[in-house]
Parts: C-alpha cells; sequence; structure tokens
C-alpha cells in the first residue's frame, strides 16, 4: 500500500492525470466507452494487486476525466468497486485465488473451474451496473431526494 501511494504520488506530481485527460478527450470517447475502459484497467489491475493499491493509483488518473464527461461519481465509485472485487477472483492470477487454495485444498485447477461460473454472473452484474446507472444510484438517490 505504501508503494501504491508513493506510485500515485509520483503519478500526481508527473501531472500523468492531466495528461491521460488529454490524451482520451482527443479520442472523444462517449461516457460508456470510457466507461468500459476504465472496467477493463480495473479488471486487470484486481488481478495483480490489491483494490486499495488499484484505486491509488487509477482513481487520479480517471477523476478529471469522470468529471469532464459528467459521469455521476457515486456511480464511478461503484463500477471500480465492483471491477477490482471480480479482478480479485478471476483466474489466472486473481489474490483471493491463491487465499482459497489452501483452504479448500485442491488444486489451482479445480479452483479456477469453480470459480468461473460466479465469474461470468459478476461481469454480467457489472454490465447491467454500468449500462443502468440507476441500480447503483437508488439509494443515493432516495436519501438525497428533494
Amino acid at each position: 500500500m505504501c508503494a501504491a501511494s508513493v506510485f500515485a504520488w509520483v503519478l500526481t506530481v508527473g501531472q500523468m492525470p492531466q495528461q491521460f485527460s488529454a490524451w482520451v478527450s482527443t479520442m472523444n470517447l462517449s461516457p460508456l466507452a470510457f466507461l468500459g475502459i476504465i472496467c477493463v484497467y480495473m479488471l486487470i489491475a484486481g488481478c495483480f494487486i490489491d483494490g486499495v493499491s488499484a484505486f491509488m493509483i487509477i482513481l487520479p488518473m480517471v477523476l478529471p476525466m469522470a468529471s469532464s464527461l459528467n459521469i455521476n461519481l457515486v456511480h464511478l465509485g461503484i463500477i471500480m468497486i465492483t471491477t477490482v472485487a471480480i479482478g480479485m477472483f478471476t483466474p489466472p492470477f486473481g489474490l483471493n485465488l491463491f487465499v482459497a487454495q489452501p483452504i479448500a485444498g485442491g488444486k489451482m485447477s479445480e479452483i479456477f473451474k469453480g470459480v468461473m461460473p460466479f465469474v461470468l454472473v459478476s461481469i454480467v452484474a457489472l454490465i447491467l451496473i454500468v449500462l443502468f446507472p440507476d441500480i447503483s444510484l437508488i439509494l443515493p438517490n432516495l436519501v438525497y431526494a428533494k
């Protein structure tokens, strides 16, 4: 976590968020395409590093562009949390798989086969969350309804 914090600081000092935002803005992405890219990045990050480190590294680069695309930041946060959680149990490098293997006492190939239905269902749920923001925003909207 300390290394991720230092890396995030280096990215910020090096103005990587601004450069990333400028690069993405030249591509004229729709908010939906941008969220799709974020899902892929967070899924890959979740396979290799823990969630907190992934957020500390990726969020400073993503936040300015998400704001400029008028993406609800609560919705973005829920998408990022869900995606990194899926990545943490996605074969072949999901960190939680290495935790589950000694507990289950099985081979990694058996763990991979057992977890795949859950990965597929979770990805379908993630797609629904991305496509229908009201799913993730129903509680905040109820609390802050005027």
